[in-house]
């Protein structure tokens, strides 16, 4: 099962959504919509998360989530993960 966790980065939130910065390098990425939320559940996590445990706790935080919720964040998580976000890792 893979699991993502943040890495440092700088963040600064606007009207129309949040930059996110990985250090010490970038890239610099424009997050909206429900994205921020998705990076905060993993940044306020205790550890890392797999997709099942971010999507777990993003349906106790919104009354509504499209079906298919599990794919469009697993989508997400690794695209984050490919700019250097998010570290992966297989857990046991």
């Amino acid at each position: 099962m893979t699991v993502y966790r943040t890495v440092p980065a700088a963040a600064e939130d606007d009207a129309t959504g949040r930059w996110v910065g990985a250090f010490p390098a970038g890239p610099i990425v424009h997050l909206q919509g429900a994205a921020p939320l998705i990076l905060d559940v993993l940044e306020d996590a205790p550890g890392a998360l797999s997709v099942s445990g971010t999507c777990a706790v993003l349906r106790e935080l919104l009354e509504d989530v499209p079906e298919d919720l599990d794919a469009v964040v697993a989508d997400f998580l690794e695209e984050l993960a490919g700019l250097g976000l998010l570290s992966r890792q297989e857990a046991p």
